[in-house]
């Protein structure tokens, strides 16, 4: 199974600040689940909140008996009062028997004693094989290495091209992976924000414009696209387990198979000048909730 999973919270809703064909139709969404199957992409990611993306992931398990390991997400309000039914759907929609990985959707939901104490037995009972949340702070992974060692399987954190520096800091992914947590990253491509064309990365409210310029020309100089840049460095780093990747299109997922099939670890000087790139980028440029 490969490193990369396959997003698909476009195949369920229109996703992504460079979506420019919205949300595909069903037989594209067989075609590209297919393709991802039988290249070897066997782990996917989606959510409840995704539109019909859970839906339109098990309708093609039953219709092709194509299995696939999910991680799925539960409701953000989700708590130890209804976590069983909210469970039961996902996983009548999925046509599965159980879910490879569980995460719940926001970070104040693992302060829940309860609510763990649930996802524990739920794992118990082999409903659901890892525990996992998805957060978007360091101080919240801090809380997880510190509180829920043991318990918590996976992370899931967005790391990238512009958001990577304050989680490298500090040694912070390598202490989760020393007490058996399992980061995977979402975002490797800010949600398309890197593909914007020059014109309107100029216009866009989100003022990435310098930033995202610097990274193109670094991926220049070393003879890859932008895309190549973004993959690789996320899988330069030992600490990450996993890294999630969306797509809109056929050729989109192909594309993406072929940058996997030729990862290239980057070197100590560009990883230092990503790096800084990221230790000095505006906060509202990395966090998408902030984006208007």
């Amino acid at each position: 199974m490969r490193k990369m999973i396959l997003g698909t919270v476009q195949l369920g809703m229109n996703y992504g600040i460079n979506n420019q064909s919205g949300m595909p139709e069903k037989s594209v969404s067989n075609q590209i689940l297919g393709y991802a199957y039988d290249n070897s992409v066997r782990c996917l990611d989606t959510a409840s909140a995704y539109g019909v993306s859970e839906q339109i992931i098990g309708e093609f398990i039953k219709a092709t008996g194509k299995q696939f390991a999910i991680c799925t997400k539960l409701a953000v309000e989700l708590d130890e009062y209804n976590i069983d039914e909210e469970l039961k759907g996902s996983i009548e929609r999925l046509s599965t028997k159980n879910i490879y990985l569980l995460y719940l959707h926001r970070f104040e939901q693992c302060k829940n004693k309860k609510l763990m104490q649930r996802l524990v037995n739920l794992k118990l009972e082999g409903i659901i094989k890892n525990i996992g949340i998805s957060i978007y702070e360091p101080k919240e992974l801090e809380y997880i290495i510190n509180k829920l060692s043991g318990i918590v399987n996976y992370v899931q954190i967005p790391f990238n091209l512009l958001d990577n520096a304050r989680w490298l800091d500090n040694d912070l992914l390598l202490r989760a992976r020393n007490t058996h947590i399992s980061i995977a990253t979402r975002s490797v491509y800010l949600q398309g924000l890197f593909f914007l064309d020059e014109e309107n990365l100029k216009k866009n409210k989100v003022k990435a414009y310098d930033s995202v310029m610097m990274l193109r020309e670094i991926a220049k100089q070393n003879h890859m696209s932008v895309a190549q840049l973004a993959v690789n460095f996320v899988n330069s780093f030992e600490e990450i387990g996993s890294y999630l990747l969306g797509v809109e299109t056929l050729e989109q997922l192909k594309d993406n198979i072929i940058i996997d099939n030729n990862i290239s670890i980057l070197s100590n000087d560009i990883l230092e000048q990503i790096y800084d790139i990221s230790r000095k980028v505006d906060a509202n440029i990395i966090d998408p909730r902030k984006w208007s």
